[in-house]
C-alpha cells in the first residue's frame, strides 16, 4: 500500500474509503458532531450529500441503496449524536433483515466530554449492537480509524450486513501525516469474488438431477434478490419440468410466463392465492439465493415440512437451521452454470417422460395453458363505487408504460398486496421494497434514491397507500432538492387498510389525511387526481411525460379490499389447552 508526502484529516481519507466501496450518495442528517465529516463529504469528488429530513428516511436510503446494486456497492448513511442515531435504527435493521451490505457513520461528543454531558451524549456503538447489527464500534484513537473502517467494509461486503462507526468530533478533524493511496484492502468486486463459490461439481450436478427428476416430487423454484440476474436460465430449467416459480418480490423472470406464480413472503405469509396454492402441494423447494426460507418450506409453527435444494452465492447464504437434501454454493448466475450443464437434468427428465409415455427423448416437459390464479378479480370485497378509482386497474395499466431503468418501489400495507396481485413486471425491472422488516414509508425514500443513482433516464415509481406515505411525506422535499424524477402513486382510502382488513374487529383504523395535490405542489411538484378508472390513462400519459417529481392521488374504495389468501400449510402441531 503506498503513501503520498501530504496531510489530510481522518475524515477525508474515510471519505475515500466510502467511494473505493461504491458509495456514490451519502444520505443523512447534519448535526454538531458532524460538521467536519459531512464538510469533508460535500468536498469529495466523487460523492455526494443528500440532507434527508429525518435521519430514519436516511438509513431506509442506505438500505435501498445497497439492495438496488444487488450487494455489489455499499449503501451509507450519516447522522449526528443522540436521537439522530436512535433514528437510524429502523433502515439498519431493514438492511441486515435484507442481507444488505450498508455502513452507518454517526458522530459523538469529544472524547474528553463523553460519559458526563449529558446533551444528546448516548453510548450509539452499544444501542446499534444490541439492535442486531454484525459490527458496531466507537472509535476511541485516531490511529485506529483507517483500520476499523477498512474491516467494517469488508464484514458488511461478504456478511451482505449493515456495519456502525461512531467518530467523536475531535478524531474527525484529526490529521495523519502520511496518508495511504488507498484504504480498503482490495476492490469491492475483487473481494466478493474472494468470497464466491466457483462452479458446481460434477457430484453435485448428478445429485440435483436425480432430486429433480425423482418420482413423485411436486416441485418448486423460488428466486431471491441475488439471483435475479440468472432469471432466463432458471427459468429455461422450470420450463423443462414444468415447475412453478415463487420470487422475492422481483421481476427475475417475465410475470406473464405461466410459471411466474407470484411473489412470497407477503407480510410474513404467501398471502397470494397462486403462491399460497403452489407451496400447499409442493413437496421440494429449490431456493436460488433465498436468504428466508421458513415461508417456503415450514407449516405455521415454524417447523420444516418440504424438503429443500438450495443454491447460494457463498456460505453464508446457507440456510443452516433448515435440512437440505442437497447445498450448492455456486456463481449465481448459478443458474447459468446450472443451465451450462443442465443437460443431463434435462435428459434424465426426458428419459423418464419418454418411459412413461412411450414418446422421443427429445420431448420436453408439455406447456399448460395459463392459470387464472393472480387474477385480481378474485381477491375484492367488492367493486369500487361511483367517484372512487380503482388501484387494480391503475396498476394493471401502469406496468406496459415501465421502461428498463425505472425502479419500482413498494410501500408496505394494503398496497403490498395490491402491487403483487394487479402489477404484471417483464424481467430485468427492478422493485425494492421492505421485505422482512415491513417498513411503512419505505417507497419514497427508495424511490428518490433510484432516481438519484440512475439518473435522469430512469422514472423512481413510488407506490403507497395513504398511510405509509404520511410517514415519510416530508422527503418531499429531499426529492425536490434532489432534481428527483418520480412518479408517486398514493392510494387514498383513508384507513390502514392491512389492519382493518387483516384483522377481526380491529379498530382505530380511520386515518385522514392532507390535500395530497396542494402538499405536492407546496413543495413544488405537480399532480393529478384520479376518481374514476376513466382518467387512469391520460394521467398515466401525463405523469411519465414530467420531468421531475409528479403525484397521482388516487382517491379509492375503502370498503374495496385485497383479500389475503388463506394458506393451509402441511404438517400443522395440534396442541390440548389446558
Amino acid at each position: 500500500m503506498g503513501c503520498v508526502e501530504s496531510k489530510a484529516t481522518e475524515v477525508s481519507i474515510v471519505c475515500n474509503a466510502l467511494a473505493e466501496a461504491g458509495v456514490s450518495h451519502v444520505y443523512g442528517g447534519h448535526g454538531g458532531a458532524v460538521v467536519p465529516l459531512v464538510n469533508a463529504v460535500c468536498s469529495h469528488k466523487s460523492l455526494t450529500w443528500v440532507c434527508t429530513r429525518n435521519e430514519a428516511n436516511a438509513s431506509l436510503m442506505a438500505a435501498a441503496a445497497g439492495k438496488l446494486s444487488n450487494g455489489k456497492a455499499l449503501g451509507c448513511c450519516l447522522s449526528t449524536s443522540g436521537p439522530a442515531v436512535s433514528n437510524l435504527v429502523t433502515g439498519l435493521l431493514d438492511a441486515q433483515l435484507d442481507r444488505v451490505p450498508v455502513i452507518a457513520l454517526t458522530g459523538c461528543k469529544p472524547r474528553s466530554d463523553q460519559g458526563h454531558s449529558e446533551f444528546q451524549d448516548i453510548d450509539q456503538a452499544r444501542l446499534l449492537a444490541a439492535g442486531g447489527l454484525a459490527y458496531s464500534i466507537t472509535i476511541a484513537d485516531p490511529t485506529q480509524l483507517l483500520s476499523v473502517i477498512r474491516d467494517a467494509i469488508a464484514i458488511a461486503f461478504t456478511k451482505r450486513a449493515a456495519v456502525h462507526i461512531a467518530i467523536p468530533v475531535d478524531i474527525q478533524v484529526a490529521t495523519v501525516a502520511s496518508p495511504p493511496a488507498r484504504v480498503l484492502s482490495c476492490s469491492p468486486e475483487t473481494l466478493l469474488q474472494r468470497v464466491k463459490a466457483g462452479p458446481p461439481s460434477d457430484a453435485s450436478l448428478q445429485r440435483l438431477a436425480a432430486l429433480l427428476t425423482a418420482e413423485g416430487e411436486r416441485i418448486c423454484f423460488a428466486i431471491g434478490c441475488e439471483a435475479r440476474d440468472a432469471g432466463p436460465e432458471i427459468l429455461a430449467l422450470a420450463h423443462r419440468l414444468n415447475a412453478p416459480i415463487v420470487t422475492r418480490s422481483l421481476s427475475a423472470v417475465d410475470e406473464d410466463d405461466y410459471h411466474a406464480m407470484g411473489v412470497i413472503g407477503v407480510h410474513g405469509k404467501p398471502g397470494m392465492r397462486g403462491t399460497a396454492a403452489v407451496l400447499e402441494k409442493t413437496t421440494l423447494v429449490v431456493a436460488f439465493a433465498v436468504s428466508e426460507l421458513s415461508v417456503l418450506l415450514c407449516n405455521l409453527h415454524g417447523l420444516q415440512v418440504r424438503k429443500l435444494v438450495e443454491v447460494t452465492t457463498d456460505s453464508f447464504g446457507l440456510a443452516m437451521h433448515f435440512e437440505a437434501e442437497l447445498s450448492v454454493t455456486a456463481d449465481v448466475a448459478t443458474a447459468m452454470a446450472l443451465e451450462t450443464n443442465a443437460n443431463r437434468v434435462i435428459k434424465a427428465l426426458r428419459a423418464r417422460v419418454a418411459r412413461k409415455a412411450g414418446l422421443s427423448t427429445d420431448v420436453a416437459a408439455p406447456r399448460q395453458p395459463a392459470p387464472t390464479l393472480r387474477a385480481p378479480t378474485a381477491m375484492l370485497k367488492t367493486v369500487a363505487r361511483s367517484s372512487y378509482c380503482h388501484q387494480a386497474q391503475l396498476l394493471a395499466r401502469l406496468g406496459p408504460r415501465l421502461g428498463a431503468n425505472d425502479v419500482v418501489c413498494v410501500d408496505t400495507g394494503d398496497i403490498t398486496l395490491w402491487t403483487s396481485l394487479s402489477l404484471r413486471l417483464r424481467r430485468g425491472s427492478v422493485v425494492l421494497s421492505s421485505e422482512r422488516l415491513g417498513t411503512m414509508g419505505y417507497a419514497l425514500c427508495a424511490g428518490i434514491v433510484a432516481s438519484a443513482q440512475r439518473g435522469p433516464s430512469a422514472t423512481g415509481i413510488v407506490i403507497a397507500g395513504d398511510g405509509g406515505f404520511q410517514m415519510t411525506l416530508n422527503e418531499l422535499g429531499t426529492a425536490i432538492q434532489m432534481n428527483s424524477r418520480l412518479v408517486i402513486i398514493v392510494i387514498d382510502n383513508k384507513v390502514l387498510g392491512r389492519v382493518e382488513f387483516g384483522f377481526n374487529n380491529a379498530q382505530g383504523c380511520a386515518l385522514a389525511g392532507p390535500d395530497y395535490l396542494a402538499l405536492a405542489r407546496a413543495y413544488g411538484a405537480d399532480g393529478i387526481q384520479l376518481t374514476d378508472d376513466s382518467q387512469i390513462d391520460a394521467a398515466l400519459d401525463a405523469a411519465f411525460a414530467a420531468s421531475g417529481v409528479f403525484m397521482l392521488h388516487v382517491v379509492s374504495d375503502p370498503d374495496v379490499k385485497a383479500e389475503m389468501a388463506t394458506y393451509k400449510p402441511r404438517g400443522i402441531v395440534k396442541v390440548d389447552s389446558a
